[in-house]
């Protein structure tokens, strides 16, 4: 499972859709077109996902804002994920393989005003 290409829902404000050539602005592998995926900011509203699946799967995930100041704000996305080795068939080999996963992505936004701003974030992934 490749979980640096998972993004949690919670943490999308919205997907937009750039058809066609985009190479112009991503380059030659974009001649498909490009998926867009926009973080939310400090102004969402808070918001816990958890899940459960009939074969083991289970998912807590939460997304935290705060606004420090008026110029100072930040969000915090956290996830526990967690998959039960399952050999449905009873044949000897998982169809589904057991894992445990934990996810933690802090942002934060500073907002000079004129023009003035910057994004600081870093992303933790780690696998059990």
């Amino acid at each position: 499972m490749n979980s640096g290409l998972q993004t949690p829902p919670l943490d999308l404000k919205r997907v937009e859709v750039i058809k066609c050539a985009a190479s112009a602005l991503f380059g030659g592998p974009a001649l498909g077109g490009v998926l867009n995926l926009v973080s939310q900011t400090a102004d969402a509203e808070p918001a816990v996902l958890a899940n459960a699946t009939s074969h083991g799967g289970r998912d807590l995930e939460g997304f935290f804002t705060d606004k420090i100041s008026s110029e100072w704000s930040g969000t915090l996305t956290a996830g526990a994920h967690d998959q039960s080795h399952e050999d449905l068939s009873d044949e000897g080999c998982a169809e589904l393989p057991g894992y445990r996963r934990y996810t933690l992505r802090p942002r934060v936004w500073w907002n000079g005003g004129e023009s003035r701003s910057l994004l600081l974030t870093v992303g933790v992934d780690w696998n059990r």
